[in-house]
C-alpha cells in the first residue's frame, strides 16, 4: 500500500490547551484565529436580523 503525504505541512500548530470558544473568542494573537475588524458584526439573527459583535457574544458565553 502507498504512502499519501501531504504536498504542504501546517504552517502554525494549532493550540491544544484552548476550547473553541476560548481560541475564537480570547486568543487574538494566534495566526490562524480570523481576524475581524473592530466593531465588525459576527453574527446575525435570521429571524430579527439582529447583529451581534464580538463583547455581546463572549458576555453570553460567559453566562
Amino acid at each position: 500500500m502507498a504512502d499519501f503525504q501531504p504536498l504542504m505541512s501546517h504552517p502554525h500548530p494549532y493550540p491544544h490547551d484552548l476550547t473553541i470558544p476560548q481560541f475564537l473568542l480570547d486568543s487574538p494573537s494566534h495566526p490562524l484565529r480570523p481576524t475581524r475588524l473592530a466593531g465588525s458584526r459576527w453574527l446575525v439573527d435570521d429571524d430579527t436580523s439582529r447583529a451581534y459583535g464580538l463583547e455581546e457574544i463572549r458576555e453570553r458565553v460567559e453566562r
